[in-house]
């Protein structure tokens, strides 16, 4: 039991002191994620492909202001409903297996719960870099 112990200290030492290398593999990532995705942003696949969560967002709906009718398929009815409230089609639909709805997501679905890993790494990486600039001004 000692020796389990003794072990389990030593891996939260090594784990405690891989911090500044967990936060800077995380701005690696965060960086290469939006360069790449981003930059597929002005390829017409994927600007055909955001146009359900943009037509969808609350936020974003805005910029479909123009006459653009064939958004308007994607967007949601009134009064519709989705756990993903602004996405729709984030479920798998049923197609007959028997597997569909909660939890299985479709590509869609992916997309937006990576989005939130990418958000919080993203608060990891601010908070670091607002401690080390408080700290510069002291």
């Amino acid at each position: 039991m000692a020796k389990l112990s003794s072990l389990f200290v030593t891996f939260s030492r090594v784990a405690a002191s891989s911090q500044k290398l967990g936060i800077n593999l995380i701005r690696v990532a965060i960086l290469v994620i939006f360069v790449w995705i981003g930059g597929l942003k002005f390829w017409n696949y994927e600007a055909e492909g955001i146009v359900p969560f943009v037509a969808n967002s609350p936020f974003m709906s805005f910029f479909y202001t123009k006459s653009a009718p064939e958004y308007k398929d994607y967007k949601l009815k009134e009064g519709e409903y989705k756990f993903l409230v602004t996405t729709p089609e984030v479920w798998v639909p049923d197609w007959g297996s028997g597997e569909h709805g909660f939890p299985l997501l479709t590509g869609a679905g992916r997309l937006v719960i990576k989005d939130t890993a990418i958000l919080a790494g993203a608060l990891v990486v601010l908070s670091d870099s607002a401690k080390r600039v408080l700290n510069q001004l002291k």
